[in-house]
């Protein structure tokens, strides 16, 4: 029997438990294997994010006058920045619109 203080009253409970039947166990424990995939997707993408971001930091930074590789690197940046699609993405590089897509 469990012990419970209420109003400075001690009363005496029965302790029960509540059993959870196995379609229950069953559905707890997919629920909680698609919480870790959710979780688990979220870091992935995040992860993609960050190398994304460290890449085009590293390409502008090899664009700056001076660097040995700018050459390569206006290469890559002449071959990616103007077939951007997206008309946000190629706002922030200045550039129109896409008409032909």
């Amino acid at each position: 029997m469990a012990k419970v203080e209420s109003s400075g009253m001690l009363w005496h409970m029965a302790s029960t438990r509540i059993r959870k039947t196995p379609e229950q166990k069953i559905a707890a424990l997919e629920a909680e294997i698609a919480k870790a995939r959710k979780v688990l997707k979220l870091d992935q993408r995040k992860l993609e994010t960050r190398r994304k971001v460290i890449l085009g930091g590293a390409l502008l930074d090899m664009l700056k006058g001076g660097h040995s590789r700018q050459a390569e690197a206006r290469i890559v940046y002449e071959a990616i920045v103007p077939n951007l699609l997206r008309d946000q993405d190629r706002a922030a590089f200045g550039l129109e619109p896409r008409t032909d897509v």
